[in-house]
């Protein structure tokens, strides 16, 4: 038994006081991670640990400090945004055009922003050209060879190529890929960055973008390319290997004058400004010359830092900018002191004192912040408003102009419309064009008359509904669903439960049914045919449905007695009775309905509503083992239901690529026919780029291919894994559906009058009053 005195207490207390004062101690002392591009950026990151190391920092206004600095390597800033997002790294400086893709595509925040000259905030974007150049006004530069500072970057990118697009000197050709448009526009190029996957998603873009890149191997085209960065672009001239270089003016003004004893790198003679409204100036008339203002360069963190560690960065970067101010031409401070700690030894190769920004050309331009710079100050403004107000925004804009407004997406319930909401928000969020827009109606056929009547652009369909739209609305799809194991293509499959065992294709009279709709390819189409093969009916004409309705005692089979496909108000009422919502609901052939769908119709089944539903392969397979987090799927197990094979034997889940009724091209998207291919282009290019965002399943904010809890299939089958376009040529329901498809669709038609030929006999009848009276009338 241990007891312990009021004077041993009192030491116990003391110690852990002790001991906790010394953790928090340690807790407030802080290492800045600190992301890296370049060799030479490394090395001064290096140099600035040491420095940071010998002064031991005070503790700031946060009750911390940094007393250490890590330097985290990355390939470019866009790797440096994804290191910091992941929590390797801290803080990079970036350009306002980074920063502004930082602002749409990753959670990050402002710390400080880079000041120059007179406190000015912003820099100019400058076309420089050689002075032995004839050329003169920007309408020479079609075919003319460009050297570019980075794709994406402000001064080097952005700000000229939207100016010249907003004059109609470069018409925007490709919506959302302005690579594309340079490319077009423009001869061969060394546009750093043009072929990664920040700018490049569908690896299509021109090689001729990078041609009159200077590096080799991995650096070839990249943003650590020689004629990339603030010098790049200017060496690329002095090597001919440009007729016009875009840059920003504080690297051209900074490269041609001669800095704290150094001769400047270039002789500001050779070279001459190229003006936006025609003429020239010589270099240094940047204000007269601008082809657009530009915010300064800015120091960014992740916004999920908590907000005392992002203070404390900023206080950080504030004082070395005081601490380590700018070498004036005589190698002395400019402004501010040294301070009075000791200042840790340069690295080899370098006597002069540490400065964070103009360092000499040791450790090259641009190195961590800007040459130019010469101060970093606290950025209070309200997140990006710093990047995206004033008229940068509107610059990426008219860059990204597309010749359509809208793609709009037909819906046919509440719970795709609210989906198509969170997709338009998404797509909006990266800044995509054209914007997308949502149309809500209450079924498929309207949906495509929508479409036909030019109000409504695209939407999703099952390859029974790709028939109808396309042999009586005149639509064609531009893309189709991919699910991976089986490309573009599913199987259609009877599943029963394994307890039935001596249920098969061939003895389903009076049992329960589960269809996910009314012809729909694995729903009705096949299973249908299937009941006709095996004998199980014979109907004669439009008795197909009688027919199913007297051999299955009763069924779910959604939007059966819709009037569309009920016109003589005869369809069976069993073909509803097992349906599983609730008044007008039930038997909706939309998402209303619960067992609507393939997991629907394996819902139907699961659920003891019917002992057969036809459903597509990966049905089962999505729907049990913990696939499904929706109450009805959570506990189902994959081993206890089994496939109706057509040969009458029964087979396990998995054995669907030997055990099926058919094999049905995958679901696709459809537009009208009477649009353009430029048009069709755009459509895909849209639905291209969002699911380069928004494909992956875990996604926190959006997920195209994922429909949540409670709602299977919504816009788009949760199943699939990608959409894949459409070539062409093969942009017809014909070709897309095939001849085995259709010559199943026309089989069932001889015997299933649920189709839609009526509407094209009533409109030619109709088209032929109409000249049949203006004939009498004129």
């Amino acid at each position: 038994m241990i007891v312990l005195t009021v004077s041993s207490f009192n030491s116990l207390f003391v110690f852990i006081f002790l001991l906790f004062h010394t953790c928090l101690i340690f807790t407030n002392s802080q290492e800045l991670r600190l992301c890296v591009r370049t060799v030479k950026e490394a090395d001064k990151c290096e140099w600035l640990k040491a420095e940071v190391a010998a002064r031991n920092y005070p503790t700031t206004e946060t009750g911390r400090n940094i007393n250490s600095v890590v330097c985290v390597t990355a390939q470019d800033s866009y790797d440096c945004l994804v290191k910091i997002e992941d929590g390797q790294a801290d803080v990079v400086n970036l350009d306002a055009g980074t920063a502004y893709y930082a602002s749409i595509n990753f959670v990050s925040t402002l710390l400080n922003a880079e000041r120059y000259d007179d406190d000015e905030e912003t820099y100019h974007a400058v076309a420089v050209i050689s002075s032995s150049s004839e050329i003169r006004s920007p309408l020479q530069l079609r075919g003319k060879r460009l050297c570019s500072s980075g794709v994406g970057e402000a001064a080097g990118w952005t700000l000229p190529l939207s100016l010249m697009a907003e004059q109609g000197i470069m018409p925007v050709t490709t919506c959302n890929v302005d690579v594309k448009t340079a490319a077009g526009f423009f001869g061969s190029m060394c546009a750093p960055g043009s072929l990664n996957s920040y700018n490049n998603p569908f690896g299509d873009n021109p090689v001729s973008t990078c041609q009159q890149c200077g590096s080799t191997g991995a650096d070839w085209c990249t943003y650590k390319d020689k004629y990339a960065g603030g010098e790049g672009p200017l060496l690329c001239l002095q090597d001919n290997k440009a007729d016009v270089a875009f840059m920003r003016s504080i690297d051209v003004d900074y490269l041609t004058k001669p800095h704290h004893g150094e001769p400047a790198a270039y002789n500001p003679d050779e070279y001459m400004l190229l003006c936006p409204a025609g003429g020239t100036k010589e270099i240094g008339s940047y204000e007269a010359c601008s082809w657009g203002l530009a915010p300064s360069n800015v120091m960014v963190t992740s916004a999920a830092r908590y907000a005392q560690d992002q203070e404390m960065y900023r206080q950080f970067f504030e004082r070395l900018s005081m601490d380590f101010p700018p070498l004036s031409d005589s190698g002395g401070p400019n402004s501010g002191s040294a301070g009075n700690a000791t200042t840790a030894a340069p690295l080899p190769g370098n006597t002069d004192r540490f400065t964070l920004f103009n360092t000499n050309y040791t450790y090259g331009l641009n190195s961590i912040v800007s040459s130019a710079a010469n101060n970093l100050k606290k950025e209070y403004r309200d997140g990006y408003s710093y990047i995206n107000g004033r008229i940068f925004q509107q610059k990426i804009d008219s860059l990204q102009t597309c010749s359509l407004a809208s793609v709009r997406f037909c819906v046919v319930s509440e719970y795709e419309m609210r989906k198509c909401e969170n997709m338009l928000l998404a797509l909006k969020s990266k800044n995509l064009r054209p914007e997308m827009d949502c149309i809500l109606d209450n079924s498929t056929q309207n949906c495509m008359r929508k479409i036909q009547e030019g109000d409504a652009d695209i939407i999703a369909l099952d390859a029974g509904d790709v028939y109808e739209a396309g042999k009586y609305y005149g639509l064609v799809p531009i893309a189709n669903e991919n699910y991976g194991d089986t490309g573009s293509f599913y199987y259609a499959v009877a599943v029963s439960r394994k307890t039935e065992s001596k249920l098969t294709l061939f003895n389903l009279i009076a049992r329960d049914s589960c269809h996910g709709s009314i012809r729909s390819a694995s729903g009705w189409i096949y299973p249908v045919l299937s009941l006709m093969e095996t004998g199980q009916i014979t109907p004669g004409k439009c008795e197909a449905v009688k027919k199913v309705g007297e051999l299955f005692r009763r069924s779910c089979v959604p939007g059966i007695l819709d009037s569309h496909y009920n016109k003589a108000g005869t369809n069976p009422v069993n073909l509803c009775e097992n349906c599983g919502a609730g008044g007008m609901d039930r038997c909706q052939r939309n998402t209303r309905e619960l067992y609507y769908g393939d997991s629907g119709a394996f819902r139907c089944l699961v659920e003891n509503a019917g002992d057969v539903a036809y459903v597509r392969h990966m049905t089962p397979r999505d729907n049990t083992d913990g696939r499904n987090a929706d109450f009805w799927a959570r506990n189902r197990r994959s081993d206890d239901y089994e496939l109706l094979c057509k040969n009458g034997k029964r087979a396990a889940l998995g054995s669907w690529s030997n055990c099926y009724l058919a094999k049905i091209p995958a679901r696709a998207v459809v537009a009208a026919g009477y649009r353009s291919a430029e048009e069709r282009k755009i459509f895909w290019n849209l639905l291209n780029y969002a699911q380069q965002f928004y494909s992956s399943d875990s996604d926190p904010y959006f997920t195209m291919f994922d429909s949540g809890v409670d709602q299977d299939d919504l816009l788009f089958s949760d199943s699939t894994v990608k959409l894949v376009e459409v070539a062409p040529e093969l942009q017809t329901y014909e070709s897309y559906l095939g001849e085995s498809f259709l010559k199943a669709v026309n089989t069932l038609d001889q015997f299933d009058c649920t189709s839609n030929g009526h509407i094209k006999i009533s409109l030619t009848l109709s088209l032929l009053l109409i000249s049949v009276l203006y004939c009498l009338i004129f």
